[in-house]
């Protein structure tokens, strides 16, 4: 929450727009640059997150460099726009089986996304992303940060969590039976970015809008 200003996420259309502004402008701010080193800071880009929401919005990203704003500008060429997708864990799409993590990687890199694997962000602020990198650590000048990393509990599901003495993943989700129920409260489902469910082989289910309205159809 302390980096919302300078780093925004995409969970509501209101932040869409705004990211989608705030894309935009990037474009426009380095073409009327003084320095050839400002133009390439508002020419810079870091999501980060690599779920499916990194990933859809960096490809979208080099699709608006490379194809859309092609022919805006007389000063710059979007197309050397530096887009660089950072993750925490070894892989992009954690959640997902290893064989499409692996394909998603290939796609956004023939897109131009400089994907970073474990790596870990811990600052962010306007001039740019500071990050680890086993141990060393690093400072990318970008004017564009953007977050999609993944989400953590609200304070309903943190009092949900400890007044039913549920069990929680790092991130506040809490674990459901196969029927999306709360273990001993089968009166209580919970479904979306609040739940951890498990496939049949025991791996969690992908945090995507397309498993909270399964779960959504599946409990009403």
């Amino acid at each position: 929450d302390s980096w919302r200003e300078v780093a925004p996420s995409l969970k509501t259309i209101e932040e869409a727009t705004n990211i989608r502004q705030k894309i935009l402008l990037a474009f426009e701010c380095a073409e009327r640059a003084v320095t050839e080193e400002d133009a390439r800071a508002w020419l810079t880009f870091v999501i980060v997150g690599a779920g499916a929401t990194g990933l859809e919005l960096a490809g979208a990203l080099a699709e608006i460099a490379n194809e859309t704003l092609k022919h805006d500008f007389r000063h710059i060429n979007p197309a050397e726009a530096q887009i660089v997708l950072m993750e925490l864990g070894p892989r992009v799409l954690t959640a997902f089986p290893e064989d499409l993590s692996e394909r998603a990687e290939r796609l956004v890199s023939r897109l131009g996304v400089k994907v970073l694997k474990g790596v870990k962000v811990t600052n962010v602020d306007a001039d740019g992303v500071t990050f680890e990198r086993g141990s060393a650590t690093e400072k990318l000048r970008a004017k564009t940060v953007l977050w999609t990393g993944g989400v953590t509990a609200n304070e309903f599901g943190r009092i949900l969590a400890t007044r039913t003495q549920a069990q929680t993943d790092r991130s506040g989700r809490i674990q459901v039976t196969r029927q999306l129920t709360i273990p001993n409260f089968p009166n209580i489902f919970v479904v979306g970015d609040l739940a951890l469910a498990n496939d049949e082989h025991g791996k969690p289910l992908p945090g995507v809008a397309q498993v909270a309205m399964q779960g959504g159809t599946y409990a009403a």
